[in-house]
């Protein structure tokens, strides 16, 4: 059973807030920019160490990854929260199939996610904080192609968040009696990547991530968790048979 803590009325300190989240559609154009950003700065070093070997980039890739991740969670009914970031880290291992532009990525990371609930305004409902860490799981589907040196992806597919640890003010302890051990989402990301030499290879992908089962429920709410990440990957090819 995940470990589940009560969090005082201050919440976690060293975790920043901001403002209330996006929608989807803002949170693809904030990966797009990201992405666009991104890839002028690799690009311009793609160019200047030149192209990589063409039997290193189909080559199968492990290696470790890093990031931040921003969760704004969305209540039923709808309650003002703020979002809260937090980090993502783990590894990863990336495979090529035979159909050139399709790939296979698989990663495993800690992820932090939660929110900080600023009351329905109706006093059912007070302010507090959710802290949720998770181990989180996935396998995407990615399609790429080749601009210059570098190497621009879409990715999509299934994540399972699962919970090692919950933290709740004790506010919200009793409106939210459940928490899911086990959180199914959907994940689409943008990113870009090139080959440094032929031993090792650097990405970076700007993401969302979109809960399709609760992560918290109880009486008349439930909680879903909307992540947008930004993260970095670097690996290095795995032996030739």
């Amino acid at each position: 059973m995940p470990e589940r803590a009560h969090l005082d009325g201050s919440g976690v300190a060293g975790y920043p807030t901001g403002g209330h989240g996006w929608a989807v559609a803002s949170d693809l154009l904030w990966m797009k920019d990201m992405t666009v950003r991104t890839l002028i700065g690799i690009a311009a070093i793609g160019l200047c160490l030149g192209p990589a070997d063409a039997a290193a980039q189909t080559s199968t890739v492990v290696g470790l990854m890093g990031g931040y991740s921003k969760t704004r969670q969305t209540w039923k009914p709808e309650t003002p929260v703020e979002r809260v970031g937090g980090l993502t880290i783990g590894g990863f291992a990336h495979a090529t199939t035979p159909v050139g532009w399709l790939s296979v990525i698989a990663e495993g990371a800690y992820t932090r996610r939660g929110g900080d609930i600023m009351g329905d305004g109706e006093g059912q409902l007070e302010t507090g904080a959710i802290r949720s860490d998770y181990l989180t799981m996935s396998v995407h589907g990615r399609a790429s192609l080749g601009v210059g040196p570098a190497r621009v992806h879409f990715s999509a597919g299934p994540t399972i968040d699962q919970l090692m640890r919950s933290r709740l003010d004790p506010s919200l302890v009793r409106v939210l009696e459940n928490e899911g051990s086990t959180v199914f989402a959907v994940t689409a990301g943008l990113g870009v990547g090139i080959w440094i030499g032929e031993r090792v290879f650097a990405e970076v992908e700007g993401r969302v991530v979109e809960a399709l089962s609760d992560a918290y429920s109880g009486g008349f709410h439930s909680v879903k968790n909307r992540s947008k990440e930004l993260v970095a990957r670097v690996g290095i090819p795995l032996p030739r048979n």
